[in-house]
């Protein structure tokens, strides 16, 4: 059953949703390069694939290079959940953002089919917690009740580095 709402319940709450809409910007805008970095790459792999795969000689491995990221990054969620819940999730994301950079740089100086496919495995396991640990971070801020209305806030970044690239 709902009750009249009194100016004072509606001014206190009116505050609050704005305390907390400043909360989700200062944690949106610090955990966003990292979704916007983990989405890029995808972007970027996914265009240029063949051509680099290609050049390496190993156009018949292309599903090998794709596919390393994919398990590396599906067995490395779960585990910075659990990492982020005792280390702290902060802490984790730039762990994760370190692994990530590392295999990139790898992925750019690999000079063989094998060394790449194993580049993009390491790659992998720092990209499984980018989204995820961002994620928790704003979750942490949001309440569950209130995560519909400000999901809406990180969502479209996602589909920016498809138009990016283009």
């Amino acid at each position: 059953m709902v009750g009249p709402v009194d100016a004072k319940s509606e001014n206190s709450l009116s505050s609050l949703s704005a305390e907390k809409r400043e909360q989700f910007r200062s944690a949106f805008f610090h955990v966003a390069p990292s979704m916007f970095l983990g989405a890029l790459d995808q972007t970027i792999i996914a265009t240029a694939l063949p051509a680099i795969t290609g050049s390496l000689g190993g156009l018949s491995y292309l599903a090998w290079v794709v596919t390393a990221y994919l398990i590396a990054a599906t067995v490395a969620a779960p585990l910075y959940g659990r990492m982020g819940d005792a280390f702290g999730r902060r802490r984790m994301l730039l762990w994760a953002l370190c692994l990530f950079v590392a295999g990139s740089v790898a992925c750019a100086l690999a000079p063989t089919l094998f060394i790449l496919i194993c580049a993009r495995a390491l790659q992998g396991f720092g990209g499984g917690g980018l989204k995820t640990l961002a994620q928790a971070l704003l979750g942490e801020v949001v309440s569950p009740k209130e995560r519909g209305k400000f999901r809406d806030g990180w969502e479209p970044i996602l589909p920016l580095p498809a138009h990016s690239v283009r």
